[in-house]
């Protein structure tokens, strides 16, 4: 369900609506509001729309690089599953081809 808040960043406040918990939003908000004072910090002429900008940027390579980090982890996952698959069918035939041995085995001590 949809909900209006109002979340403060670099001192402006903005109304947004979200199906998201308010506590979670105002988290989010207060993570960018410190990245934007950790940005301008020494840097009193930077615009708020510069900041928040940078901030933008800041976090969309964080995205982008934690996505890439998931895409490669599903591919090594991906080749162990196919590297286990292997090796349990060779495991099969391995006990086929134990079983067979012992069998002809079993033949020749009794004869």
């Amino acid at each position: 369900m949809s909900q209006k808040l109002t979340v403060t960043v670099n001192g402006q406040k903005y109304a947004i609506t979200t199906t998201e918990e308010t506590d979670y939003v105002q988290g989010l908000a207060r993570e960018i509001d410190s990245l934007i004072h950790t940005i301008t910090k020494g840097s009193s002429a930077m615009s708020p729309d510069k900041a928040l900008l940078l901030a933008a940027l800041h976090y969309l390579d964080q995205l982008k690089k934690t996505d890439d980090n998931a895409d490669s982890l599903r591919r090594q996952i991906s080749r162990y599953d196919k590297e286990a698959t292997r090796a349990r069918a060779e495991l099969q035939e391995t006990k086929k081809t134990l079983a067979a041995l012992r069998q002809q085995d079993g033949k020749h001590v009794k004869n």
